[in-house]
């Protein structure tokens, strides 16, 4: 394996927030630290904002090991607070934006949290949630300005209290955060997140580049993992700099980057391919970003078009970002960090063959660097941590150099006639045709038992393709029996706030009713591919 990739990390002792960011803020005060929309603030500024807020705080009855709930878009006042928590020893409960009514009121009462800093724009949302599960004490609430509407404590009074000395001391197994990973078919669990976990998780993948140069442009909500570590936190210890933004934007994302000086930037794969599809410009290489990290998506021709390097990873909320891999092919997620054991095994926990799919299992050699378990939650924290292995629930592939290509979720699986299929692996090639722009692929029930194909395609813009010729193009692409039976084109796909494909709801609500079906077309897929009827 490559590890000059890699960023050496420090010992344990030394993967704490507080400290971290504090190596930065004496090495380099008067560097600017983070930007958003409308604000800028040094190391310095940074620091003793968050020293005050977290004196604000602990006049609140906040204290270490107080759960604190966040509900913050991104801007610079939501990293002062995940600051100011981390220094004051409090544990943050970062809170999908898009969250209200029982999702919302679960994560609020699972989480026991006592304290809510929110923004004006949720605080309805938060405030019926507290209403309806108790054990909410205290609100405060970020309006934009220094004016007091809700009577409530808020942001810019809290940032007025005298600056907290220094940090409550904190060590690398206590609990810095609880953040709840979205279910698809039940709530939400709350990931344990000791300070170890959160450091390594920040510092492991940054880019080698001289300490300070590097400038990250922050596009993903800093409530979810990648935004808030990749994005911001992983900047703030190389002493470089995090521009966030409140959402992203395919039209502006590269004069952003102009006009920022930005050098790195983490995508969802959907976001790339946006970024593909807007009208080629003179102007598309003016810039001084030298690497897009991703997931594992087909981003054939991009490092061409934008003159950058494309980057791709591996990664869940549990266990932080562990491969790596440079222009990677679609769905390659490069090799796995050094300090990470791990395997591919099948459904008896057995390893597989190299070159054959199998579940990755992994386990951290450094301890408190993966989560501890699922807050509340011992059943769903054991069938995490079996057999010795965490258990990421995703297939991959392992080349003969290491290298692993994922190709779907163990549990989306579907299962058509005896044979598995990977939904990602469909999808992949799907992509492929020059008329698809995005698409999803799910499971419905076969009349004969166990599944068929669905494949949910978003056309590219100004084309039209026929569903025939579509499967014509994944015949010796795909083996026959992974080719989709239905075909369905659709304006748009749902989303999540981050951006991802729904699956969750597509695998609700997918239907054949207004699917075109290959049966009924008279068509029929064979090893030998396609045959149209009458041919």
């Amino acid at each position: 394996m490559d590890d000059d990739r890699w960023v050496g990390l420090p010992a344990l002792e030394a993967r704490t927030v507080p400290a971290a960011i504090r190596r930065s803020v004496a090495a380099v005060p008067d560097r600017i630290a983070l930007t958003d929309e409308v604000a800028s603030l040094t190391y310095a500024e940074l620091d003793s904002a968050a020293r005050r807020f977290s004196a604000g705080l602990a006049g609140l009855g906040a204290a270490k090991g107080t759960r604190v709930l966040t509900m913050m878009d991104n801007h610079a006042d939501s990293v002062v607070v995940w600051l100011a928590l981390s220094y004051l020893g409090a544990v943050s409960v970062p809170v999908n934006t898009a969250y209200v009514g029982p999702t919302l009121e679960h994560v609020m009462g699972h989480s026991d949290s006592t304290i809510a800093v929110v923004d004006a724009d949720h605080l309805g949302a938060v405030q019926r949630a507290a209403a309806a599960v108790g054990g909410l004490r205290t609100i405060v609430v970020r309006t934009g300005d220094d004016m007091d509407r809700h009577g409530l404590p808020s942001v810019a009074q809290l940032l007025q209290s005298a600056e907290l000395s220094e940090p409550v001391p904190v060590d690398p197994w206590d609990l810095h955060s609880v953040m709840y990973t979205s279910g698809t078919t039940s709530l939400p669990k709350g990931v344990l997140v000791p300070h170890a976990l959160t450091y390594t998780r920040a510092a492991i993948y940054q880019e080698s580049c001289d300490v300070g140069s590097l400038v990250e442009l922050c596009v993903l909500p800093f409530f979810h993992v990648v935004g808030q570590c990749r994005g911001v936190v992983g900047p703030l210890l190389m002493q470089g700099r995090a521009v966030m933004r409140s959402r992203f934007s395919a039209s502006r994302f590269w004069t952003d980057c102009r006009d920022e000086g930005v050098t790195s930037c983490v995508l969802m794969g959907a976001m790339a391919r946006f970024l593909m599809l807007q009208p080629p410009a003179d102007t598309d290489r003016e810039h001084n970003v030298r690497v897009i990290h991703t997931a594992g998506a087909d981003l054939t021709g991009f490092s061409s078009r934008f003159g950058v390097q494309v980057s791709s990873g591996y990664g869940m909320t549990e266990i932080g970002t562990i491969t790596r891999g440079d222009d990677p092919d679609p769905g390659g997620c490069g090799t796995v960090h050094p300090e990470i054991d791990y395997q591919l095994v099948d459904e008896h926990e057995r390893p597989v063959p190299t070159g054959t799919a199998g579940e990755l299992v992994v386990r951290n050699t450094v301890p408190w660097t993966f989560t501890t378990g699922y807050l509340g939650d011992p059943a769903a924290t054991t069938d995490l941590w079996r057999n010795l292995w965490l258990h990421t629930g995703d297939l991959f592939i392992e080349a003969d150099d290491g290298t692993l290509t994922f190709v779907g979720r163990s549990k989306f699986v579907i299962r058509r006639r005896g044979e598995n299929i990977s939904p990602s692996q469909v999808e992949v090639e799907l992509c492929t045709h020059p008329g698809v722009a995005e698409a999803a692929v799910v499971g419905v029930p076969a009349d004969e038992g166990e599944e068929e194909v669905l494949a949910l395609v978003v056309a590219q813009p100004g084309t039209r393709t026929d569903p025939a010729e579509l499967l014509e193009h994944l015949s010796g692409r795909l083996p026959y029996f992974m080719i989709p039976r239905y075909v369905e084109f659709r304006e748009a796909l749902p989303k999540t706030p981050t951006h991802k494909i729904d699956v969750g709801a597509l695998r609700v609500s997918a239907t054949t009713t207004d699917a075109w079906d290959r049966d009924q077309a008279g068509i029929r897929v064979t090893r030998a591919g396609v045959v149209r009827a009458g041919s």
